[in-house]
């Protein structure tokens, strides 16, 4: 197993409930949707928040066994048990992604300033291959364009940001910090970048290995729009997405776990590319070896 294989499982176990033991004391995820669904109201009765005229419950029909969604705004509910990927442990709940954000919407397209270097715009290299944030290569907005940004659009802690267009940089997802600001007041996404803000109670980190999960990354490249060179993530790929949701607090046991295990992860990682070298460099220095022996009389006996 080599590290990518290592990391990729320790997210499959984290998501389905088998990395952090469940605590029977924990209060369970459908009363964590209840207060997410009140909340949601008042911030559109606020006008903070769009209404979502799709919001669902899913709900596991006991006689049956069948998984059932019932649209919340027109009552019609469909059995979507072909969907769903695995069972969840008690306490947990299956939701739509969308159903839990308080922000889910891609960035806009900037009009750049080639002087200005006040509002930096996140772009899809902002996240970095290697892993991480940078603005290090962003580009600014034209400070004339600033009001055209909404405040939602304005990036916050715990923002999880996914590339969306473009052969080998989409599906990739990292976690927005306000530490990479620096000096900079703010940071809105472009067009390219798609953002997922989710309610308090729902931890970013946890969302952050789910999306990046070897399940969820093949089901968006799977699921990817456009021509071969310019593929495109739809922002409703993203909010329908089925999201194993855990009680809060053993959401917080995951991710805590997995911050534990990813620095030997790391490690191993970093110990495997010293050997891949080394393996390498034997190879070329034995090759080599062998030549100079063989051109010197040394690798087969002379017959007098």
């Amino acid at each position: 197993m080599n590290g990518k294989q290592l990391r990729n499982s320790i997210l499959q176990e984290a998501i389905r409930g088998r990395l952090a033991p469940q605590d029977p004391r924990d209060e369970p995820a459908a009363r964590l949707l209840v207060r997410i669904r009140a909340e949601k109201a008042r911030l559109a009765g606020e006008k903070k928040l769009k209404p979502n005229k799709c919001e669902t419950t899913i709900q596991r029909d006991p006689t049956t066994g069948h998984y059932l969604e019932r649209n919340l705004s027109n009552g019609i509910t469909r059995d979507i048990s072909e969907e769903i990927p695995f069972e969840l442990p008690r306490g947990w709940e299956w939701v739509r992604l969308e159903d839990v954000c308080v922000f889910l919407s891609r960035g806009k397209s900037p009009k750049y300033s080639e002087t200005s270097r006040q509002y930096p715009v996140f772009a899809q290299k902002c996240n970095l291959k290697e892993g991480g944030i940078s603005l290090d290569q962003a580009r600014f907005l034209d400070p004339s364009t600033i009001n055209k940004w909404d405040d939602a659009y304005k990036l916050r802690d715990g923002d999880v940001l996914v590339n969306s267009t473009g052969t080998g940089t989409v599906g990739r997802t990292r976690l927005f910090h306000a530490g990479c600001l620096g000096d900079y007041p703010f940071v809105v996404p472009d067009s390219h970048v798609s953002v997922v803000r989710t309610a308090e109670e729902v931890v970013s980190e946890f969302v952050l290995a789910y999306l990046s999960s070897k399940m969820i990354q093949q089901h968006l490249e799977d699921n990817l729009a456009g021509s071969t060179n310019q593929k495109e993530l739809y922002i409703g790929v993203l909010g329908d997405l089925l999201l194993p949701l855990p009680p809060l607090p053993e959401q917080r046991r995951i991710v805590s776990k997995i911050e534990e295990l990813l620095p030997f992860v790391e490690r191993y990682e970093k110990a495997q590319r010293e050997l891949d070298a080394l393996n390498g460099s034997i190879r070329e220095r034995l090759k080599k070896s062998i030549l100079q022996e063989a051109i010197r009389g040394r690798l087969a006996p002379q017959d007098p």
